[in-house]
């Protein structure tokens, strides 16, 4: 499907390229004339409009399209209490520690596991 407008001219419809805009998106482009790039998505991204699908993004990358990276410290989390209940652990959120991107932090995760081996 060609798309054309009087002040901009013609273009294929998102998700096509080619004389005819027959063709579809390779894997790794998309938008109008395949002209935009998606390739942070882990697997392949929706060819029409970017957001990586399937499996998603690389761990790091922040979800739909992945383009920019997850807030993270520099330093981790340290235990203040090593007692077995309950646990205290300290966190450094001063701006020296924390690396920001664009998108808000809205929590810290924090694992463990048991160290059966004492």
């Amino acid at each position: 499907m060609i798309l054309c407008t009087p002040d901009y001219g013609c273009t294929c419809a998102p998700g096509y390229h080619g004389n005819q805009c027959i063709q579809e998106c390779q894997q790794g482009t998309y938008g109008a004339d395949c002209a935009q790039t998606c390739d942070h998505c882990k697997n392949v991204c929706d060819r029409y409009t970017g957001p990586c699908r399937g499996e998603g993004s690389k761990p790091y990358l922040v979800r739909p399209y992945c383009t920019q990276t997850h807030s993270y410290l520099k330093k981790g989390a340290e235990i203040v209490n090593p007692s077995f209940s309950p646990v205290q652990l300290q966190v450094d959120l001063t701006p020296n520690n924390v690396v920001r991107s664009s998108a808000n932090a809205m929590f810290y995760p924090v694992r463990y596991r048991e160290d059966n081996s004492i």
